[in-house]
């Protein structure tokens, strides 16, 4: 039954019912799962290792730290939409806590659960563009509420299908690859997000130099085959061409400027560094709205203290396995640094999900951890060590 459960609650994520800043169906799909496995998981967390519970605990305290600087700015400016921030990190604490201990328990199985589920995700965003499905005509959204949104999804499900593809035990497991990422690039193209645009294309290029000479050739094979069904139908969509004509003003446009995304705030408000300024309550700037930027945020609304647990929590991921951090994360930073990429479920999806499977993860020309040989045995040997019944 668990595997039935996270199954749908990383498989109905894209599906966007309420507004930004609600609960959606996925979110429902994960309390039912937490409740009725609630013993399972238990378990799964009292089997963590040291490692996973340090760097998991910087996550806590950091979210310690968001929910009493926003209790703190719901006093001071007398408005509790504040708090709806806190909210947020709690939620995403909840999820990260939950995917880790799933993977923890789940072993391979869970591995090949995670991969369909996300493959099942992207097919789901996918297949709502071709129906027409978008709040937006001019950048296409697919079921989510904004482009951005349906761009950093497939940034995140991108690289997530990537690290799962090099441990999932399942029939043409590099076909379901090649397709996943063929889609998301597509879908990250008519969000017309150029940060996601951008960060895809480095995701691309570092998924492509990992994989054997074959398995490139298996992936090109599909890529070219879809191709042949789509690609000239696709290449002639207005958003096609709109994405090659947004690419090309990169740098040009307004809002590409650092003013632009908010980072003069560091510098207009230094007295806000130390403590943080809390999210929300935007009045309170010259310019108004969030920062777009994730460090920007954390460092100028979390102070000292948030910054100081984020960046422990970014070191313990990098011990993990310091090539495959580079490969994982390195595309994800660059989008973070235009937008603010913490309140997106999915990023505490692929970290989770690095934290467990990480030290076996293969970069060619990089040093692997010293768990890293263990990691596949580990992963089938939760398959059949805990919970028979469960599988």
């Amino acid at each position: 039954m668990i595997h039935a459960f996270f199954f749908l609650v990383i498989a109905l994520f894209p599906i966007y019912i309420f507004g930004s800043g609600g609960l959606q169906i996925s979110h429902g799909v994960l309390a039912a799962a937490i409740v009725f496995n609630l013993g399972t998981l238990y378990k799964s967390y009292r089997m963590l290792d040291r490692r996973k519970r340090s760097v998991l605990k910087n996550v806590l305290y950091l979210v310690v730290v968001i929910v009493a600087v926003q209790i703190a700015y719901a006093a001071i400016l007398n408005d509790a939409r504040v708090l709806l921030f806190a909210a947020f990190a709690i939620l995403n604490l909840v999820y990260l806590y939950s995917i880790v201990l799933y993977l923890n328990i789940g072993g391979v199985r869970a591995v090949n659960t995670l991969f369909f589920a996300v493959f099942a995700a992207v097919s789901i965003s996918f297949g709502g563009l071709l129906a027409g499905v978008s709040s937006s005509e001019y950048r296409r959204t697919s079921f989510f509420n904004n482009p951005n949104q349906l761009g950093y999804f497939a940034l995140l499900a991108s690289t997530t299908l990537g690290v799962l593809a090099q441990f999932a035990k399942v029939r043409f497991t590099k076909a379901f690859f090649a397709s996943g990422i063929l889609m998301c690039s597509y879908l990250a193209l008519v969000s017309l997000s150029k940060a996601a645009m951008i960060s895809i294309a480095l995701c691309v290029f570092f998924w492509g130099t990992m994989f054997a000479m074959h398995e490139i050739l298996i992936a090109s094979l599909v890529i070219l085959v879809g191709g042949l069904f789509v690609g000239r139908q696709l290449a002639e969509t207005d958003s096609v061409k709109k994405g090659v004509v947004r690419l090309g003003s990169v740098g040009r446009d307004a809002d590409d400027t650092l003013l632009m995304r908010g980072y003069g705030r560091l510098i207009e408000r230094p007295e806000y560094l130390v403590f943080g300024a809390g999210e929300g309550g935007f009045h309170r700037f010259k310019t108004q709205g969030e920062i777009h930027s994730t460090f920007g945020t954390v460092i100028f609304s979390y102070g000292i203290l948030g910054t100081l647990f984020f960046c422990r929590f970014l070191i313990g991921c990098l011990r993990v396995n310091p090539s495959g951090f580079i490969v994982v994360f390195l595309p994800v930073m660059v989008y973070g640094l235009t937008h603010h990429g913490l309140r997106f479920s999915y990023f505490w999806l692929l970290a989770g999900l690095f934290l467990v499977v990480g030290p076996g993860l293969k970069i060619r020309g990089g040093r692997r951890d010293t768990q890293s040989r263990n990691s596949h045995r580990h992963l089938a040997s939760r398959t059949h060590a805990v919970a028979p019944g469960l599988y």
